[in-house]
């Protein structure tokens, strides 16, 4: 290979690693909403499960529809921010809920409840919103999920404000000073309680699939097009020194 090409072999093989990985990243984000959206659809055909004090619930996984009674702790609720809502600034709200454990005088589980969006003060930032938590009682139904959705984090939190970036299970133990289940139950309809308010219009799994077959497309086609303008190039390069050597 000469000198004067290795430059141009060098970054057309970089473009065309870099555009195939991309498509492949693009393929493989669209294979895992598929694979949470099999899920979701199994568990909307069996209905929700009860989440009750047995360790055989440890079995629940990311995804499956549960039904939880149990009552809400309401002092230890922190509020997530920075999620929008239709384009409006707000928060998350996390409370723990303590499962009911009828028969026993063990103190039930905790677990994490992710119970919908409120919109925060836009004319005063440092006015936190106080949701409703609703007491004595409830049933609440929805989907479990293994993590909440991260934002990138700008500074440090209070240390023991209820404002958090983001939800951490060690951290929401130390406030609430118990073990939590390592699972957030992801809320959405409550029973035995008044509406509290909040904004429960989740994303669903499956959408978003066909922009990453798109975008995928897009990445594998500049792939192809470097490719044949590299091949071009060679082909070229070729006939014209075969030219020089007859010459």
């Amino acid at each position: 290979m000469r000198r004067g090409y290795i430059l141009p072999n060098l970054a057309a093989i970089a473009v065309i690693v870099l555009t195939v990985s991309l498509g492949n990243w693009q393929m493989n984000r669209a294979a895992h909403k598929e694979q949470l959206q099999a899920v979701r659809d199994a568990a909307d055909r069996s209905g929700p499960q009860h989440l009750g004090f047995s360790p055989a619930d440890a079995g629940i996984t990311a995804g499956q529809l549960v039904l939880i009674r149990g009552r809400f702790v309401a002092p230890d609720t922190v509020l997530i921010d920075n999620r929008t809502h239709n384009g409006i600034s707000g928060v998350h709200v996390v409370t723990a809920l303590r499962i009911e454990n009828p028969g026993s005088d063990q103190p039930g589980k905790l677990i994490p409840v992710l119970r919908g969006w409120i919109a925060r003060d836009p004319a005063d930032r440092g006015r936190l919103p106080e949701p409703v938590t609703p007491g004595g009682v409830v049933e609440v139904e929805g989907r479990v999920e293994g993590e909440l959705a991260k934002a990138m984090e700008l500074g440090s939190d209070s240390a023991a404000g209820p404002l958090w970036q983001n939800f951490d299970y060690a951290r929401f133990e130390q406030r609430i000073g118990e073990p939590v289940m390592r699972l957030v139950l992801r809320q959405d309809t409550l029973r035995g309680a008044p509406d509290d308010a909040l904004v429960r219009e989740w994303p669903v799994p499956g959408d978003g699939v066909a922009r990453h077959h798109g975008y995928a497309f897009q990445w594998y086609s500049l792939a192809a097009l470097v490719a044949g303008l590299w091949a071009w190039f060679l082909l070229k390069a070729g006939r014209r020194r075969r030219e020089e050597g007859r010459g």
